[in-house]
């Protein structure tokens, strides 16, 4: 995934001492954490012209799906095809920014040991999988 890879490269400057590094990762998953979180209680989110639609025991398991591929990344066509999820939870979702939707292209190299078909809908980062992985696990038992 890149997305996010760039614009921590662009801190690296920034936050050269170490000790500020480490406080800014650490402000980034505080961050990816809240943001994932938010998905939770739809019924909280201000409207964005698509009104949520999903609820959270369907949220969880789309998290969990998603977890269990590789970088977090599903084709579009299997991903609203899930039992729990349909082509509006996944428009909703992607409309509140808690899930990406990308098109094969020439600036998607860092999708390119993607072999499925495309369309694909992953996480916003690789901060925002870890931040649903620890989700998933707190919410599952």
């Amino acid at each position: 995934m890149c997305g996010g890879r760039a614009y921590l490269l662009e801190k690296v400057g920034v936050y050269s001492d170490a000790d500020d590094w480490a406080d800014y990762l650490e402000e980034l998953k505080d961050n990816a954490d809240e943001e994932v979180y938010k998905g939770m209680e739809p019924e909280n989110l201000s409207l964005k012209g698509i009104p949520p639609c999903w609820d959270r025991d369907a949220y969880l398991q789309i998290m969990k799906v998603l977890c269990e591929c590789e970088d977090g990344v599903m084709s579009w066509k299997d991903f609203v095809a899930l039992p729990f999820c349909s082509t509006k939870i996944a428009r909703a979702l992607i409309c509140y920014n808690l899930l990406h939707c990308r098109s094969k292209s020439r600036l998607a190299g860092d999708l390119r040991w993607y072999k499925g078909s495309w369309p694909v809908v992953m996480p916003i980062s690789r901060v925002h999988l870890n931040a649903m992985k620890d989700l998933v696990a707190c919410w599952s038992g």
